[in-house]
């Protein structure tokens, strides 16, 4: 992501990898950039204490359109660490071996330095991966929460 992209998530979230360990708890791959979105706003409504001005959320900003977003993963993907692809209409993205390795690292690593934060996150993240995995992103859209905020002015967070 260069520079003049923002990062929806501020610096402080950003070291939890919400991406990159989401995509670890759907066993290493989601199908469908929906599906991967929906998945993170649903995310982000589940940990206690992550609200709007950690990770804020826009109709057609920061969602499945959003380049921002897309780059990262493009960075990702240089790193070795997904593998995304598109396959028709559907978007693809793949954890690769070294990517799960350094998923495991990076909960490691926060289950020591925020042990507290990290459970949190970790039950959240497995409630998330339970809800959808099975789920195609339309429907993953249909849930309350979701549907609330896109019927909001703008879909904005306000």
């Amino acid at each position: 992501m260069s520079n003049d992209e923002p990062d929806p998530l501020d610096p402080e979230e950003g070291r939890y990898h919400p991406r990159l360990l989401l995509l670890d708890e759907f066993d290493g791959e989601i199908q469908g950039r929906k599906k991967f979105f929906k998945s993170l706003f649903h995310l982000r409504e589940e940990i206690d204490g992550v609200g709007k001005d950690e990770w804020t959320f826009e109709h057609d900003s920061f969602g499945p359109t959003d380049q921002g977003l897309s780059n990262l993963f493009r960075a990702y993907d240089k790193l070795g660490l997904v593998v995304v692809e598109k396959d028709g209409k559907l978007w693809l993205y793949k954890q690769t071996n070294k990517g799960s390795k350094f998923a495991k690292g990076i909960r490691r690593g926060l289950r020591i330095l925020r042990k507290k934060d990290t459970e949190e996150r970790e039950r959240s993240l497995e409630l998330v991966a339970v809800v959808n995995k099975d789920r195609s992103g339309s429907e993953i859209e249909e849930d309350w929460e979701i549907a609330k905020r896109k019927a909001e002015i703008f879909g904005i967070d306000q």
